[in-house]
């Protein structure tokens, strides 16, 4: 929903000149193709199988992902339940805690 809010706006105006909220428009959508229902991104992230292409990447110097794919741990992440931050504000949460985690060892 935020996505096509990004893209149309907060709202668009019909034919008959009456505002309508696109996050309305994207609920209906959404309602319509899952039976009624918006799922979560928990919903969606716990079906999807991985396969091993999907986690082949590694930056390195970057503590986010020193022994494991950070995707996997934010998907796992997500759909227990642990969050609801996107995949980019979560990797830059636990980035900032690492580096404050990091300070507060070398300072005692």
């Amino acid at each position: 929903m935020f996505e096509a809010q990004r893209i149309f706006g907060h709202s668009l105006t019909n034919s008959a000149g009456r505002a309508v909220p696109i996050r309305w428009i994207g609920e209906q959508h959404v309602r319509e193709d899952c039976q009624g229902r918006i799922p979560s991104l928990a919903d969606w992230l716990g079906r999807i199988q991985p396969e091993p292409w999907m986690a082949n990447g590694r930056i390195d110097n970057d503590p986010t992902q020193i022994g494991s794919d950070p995707r996997a741990v934010w998907i796992e992440a997500v759909s227990n339940r642990q969050t609801i931050l996107g995949f980019e504000d979560w990797l830059l949460k636990v980035s900032v805690e690492h580096i404050q985690h990091r300070k507060n060892r070398a300072a005692a």
